[in-house]
């Protein structure tokens, strides 16, 4: 593998993570703001994140596995 392809892997990889970072706690911020999962669902990510949800996983598949994380999550906690 060329150092230019690595480089270039690599900025793709910190790309998609920091994606799914921000779209994570876009949902997380508007649950725990008190809003419901059908109006995250229906509010979506905006504009700026329609192309992702194109893929294998749609918007709404993906805020509905961050709400279950999510739940999963407080469930553990004591």
């Amino acid at each position: 593998m060329t150092n230019r392809l690595r480089s270039t892997l690599l900025a793709t990889v910190r790309h998609n993570l920091e994606v799914i970072g921000a779209t994570r706690q876009m949902v997380l911020d508007a649950l725990d703001g008190g809003a419901s999962l059908g109006k995250v669902i229906e509010s979506g990510l905006g504009e700026e994140y329609a192309a992702w949800g194109s893929g294998f996983i749609s918007e709404e598949r993906w805020i509905r596995i961050i709400d279950r994380d999510r739940t999963m999550v407080r469930a553990t906690q004591p």
